[in-house]
């Protein structure tokens, strides 16, 4: 055997084995990550429903109002503004809850036992709340209505009777 021939022989042996340790750092990588991705990370789950008083309330990503079209909504509650029990000439509006694009959120809340009390009280006048998950937090919404000017109603309504001023949002 020549000498230029074992210079290649070496050379590729070297090659080889410098391949096989690439290879075994990169399997040791993967596995790891894969180990980690298991025993580490934070799975992703459905969110559980909240038992509310002997009824189950499924947080929704989006209302459902919004996931099925239809033509006539299944509970829509009309309401006026008041004060002191009696209707202003001013705040007439009748407000009709259960079909639209607005609502009211009226709190958000990391912690599941605040959004259930807010959604509670809110749910003796308004049979259309909901708690919506958003960014790690539980939102109530009031809601929907058809329009912006009903939604304005709604939460002058909401401020008056529970001293919750909330703002007006929209799921698009």
């Amino acid at each position: 055997m020549t000498t230029d021939t074992r210079k290649n022989l070496l050379t590729s042996a070297s090659e080889l084995k410098l391949s096989i340790v690439l290879a075994v750092i990169a399997t040791v990588i993967v596995c790891a990550t894969a180990i980690w991705s298991v025993f580490f990370s934070k799975p992703t789950k459905s969110n559980p429903p909240i038992a509310l008083h002997n009824q189950s309330v499924s947080i929704t990503e989006k209302p459902k109002s919004l996931q099925k079209p239809s033509t006539q909504p299944s509970h829509i509650q009309s309401t006026t503004l008041s004060h002191n029990n009696k209707t202003t000439a001013s705040n007439n509006h009748k407000v009709l809850i259960g079909k639209g694009d607005f609502f009211v959120q009226v709190g958000a809340f990391k912690e599941v036992v605040r959004a259930k009390a807010t959604y509670e009280k809110m749910r003796k006048t308004y049979k259309r709340a909901q708690i919506m998950p958003k960014s790690g937090y539980y939102a109530i919404w009031v809601g929907p209505v058809r329009s912006k000017r009903e939604a304005e109603t709604l939460q002058k309504q909401i401020l008056k009777r529970y001293n919750i001023k909330g703002f007006i949002t929209t799921e698009k």
